[in-house]
């Protein structure tokens, strides 16, 4: 038995080395790195293929090739792997049943993941919480509130953000608070917690049965570029992500450029005009980047969370008594409106009507609570 425990951990231990290894080679990167797993079955067996092959099956440049061929890091690998033991960090290589589905769906996600904490990735409902870091008071009420309120309806919703001062360690305590877990992502290695005054709400979270998580090997040097590197992880983790203050050019906003990417819901927390902190939120709302939420309900609707004692509707019935009360062009668009969500140009053919015509029924109808218009000129029924 010990026999077997012991080989069991030693091919443990060299599957991860060699994955480790392979991300302490800045030439390959992330989405390198993965092709030659995808491609190879593994990081060992691509770091034991001939250079030429590797090029002939990935086009990867042979400057990098020969750069992983010469710079295998093994030794380092191991050290890190000494590192984590001894300081009770797991380490999570994307080949792992434990790694996040929802983040291995993203192109650029990391080959290796860092956690301290026990959390289950792929369990319950993750969404995200970011902003500024000098939040107002009605940055700190709305970012309460809607962590609190969902916290009400959805008690297997898990909370991420990046421990930054702020909205986001507002939110973290909001769902420690609240009972629920929460996940925070740091922009540098896990033998530090960066901003060091929140080391206290960092062993808390782990505590309370979230996990802090990073990228970053202990080796890393901790450069201001990696904090927004590290915003992908938080976008790539969580169904949705919402942005409760921004400034025009503020840092969260990459967390919501990144959300979009990723085809993932990104809402906005509307602010008033003019105000420095809510230029970037107004901002993505009037581009149609983000959905306006205007508390914790809009955040499930968005989501598509369902709420238990909601009631349900004769929808037949109330179908008749929608339309009953519409003029006859727009009870035709609505009628032409499918199940799923739908875009001004294909509505426009189903419904044999002008885009202009659409677009302006469309606004007359959200108006009236009939549909919503989505980023991208989507509609779909309310």
């Amino acid at each position: 038995m010990g026999i077997f425990i012991f080989e069991v951990y030693y091919s443990i231990f060299r599957m991860i080395i060699y994955d480790i290894a392979l991300t302490m080679i800045p030439e390959i990167g992330n989405i390198r790195g993965r092709k030659l797993i995808e491609t190879f079955g593994s990081a060992e067996a691509a770091m034991k293929t001939c250079p030429d092959d590797i090029f002939a099956e990935t086009q990867i440049p042979l400057s990098a090739i020969h750069k992983l061929m010469n710079n295998r890091g093994f030794p380092d690998a191991e050290a890190e792997i000494r590192f984590a033991e001894k300081n009770g960090i797991e380490i999570i290589s994307i080949t792992s049943d434990k790694y996040p589905e929802l983040l291995k769906e993203c192109c650029d996600a990391p080959l290796v993941l860092y956690v301290k904490g026990d959390i289950d990735f792929n369990s319950g409902r993750w969404m995200s919480v970011v902003g500024t870091r000098k939040f107002t008071s009605y940055g700190e009420k709305v970012t309460r509130e809607i962590v609190t309120g969902v916290s009400s309806v959805v008690q297997d919703a898990v909370i991420v953000s990046g421990l930054a001062y702020g909205t986001d360690i507002c939110a973290h305590v909001s769902a420690m608070d609240s009972g629920l877990k929460t996940v925070a992502v740091l922009g540098n290695p896990l033998n530090r917690i960066y901003p060091s005054a929140h080391k206290r709400q960092a062993e808390r979270i782990i505590e309370t049965g979230g996990a802090i998580v990073s990228e970053f090997h202990s080796l890393c040097a901790v450069q201001p570029t990696n904090f927004l590197r590290r915003n992908r992880i938080i976008a790539g983790l969580s169904s949705g992500s919402i942005i409760i203050e921004s400034a025009y050019k503020g840092g969260s906003l990459s967390t919501a450029n990144y959300a979009h990417g990723y085809d993932r819901d990104v809402m906005a927390v509307p602010g008033k005009i003019g105000d420095a902190t809510s230029e970037g939120t107004n901002n993505l709302i009037y581009k149609q980047k983000a959905y306006m939420v205007r508390g914790y309900k809009d955040v499930l609707e968005v989501l598509n969370w369902d709420v238990p004692d909601k009631k349900k509707k004769n929808v037949q019935t109330e179908f008749f008594s929608v339309t009953e009360k519409m003029p006859a062009d727009m009870k035709t668009l609505y009628e032409s409106i499918p199940e799923t969500a739908c875009s001004f140009d294909d509505l426009s053919v189903i419904a044999n009507m002008p885009v202009y015509k659409i677009s302006f029924l469309a606004f007359e109808m959200e108006l009236a609570g009939y549909i919503r218009i989505m980023p991208g000129n989507m509609v779909a029924k309310i």
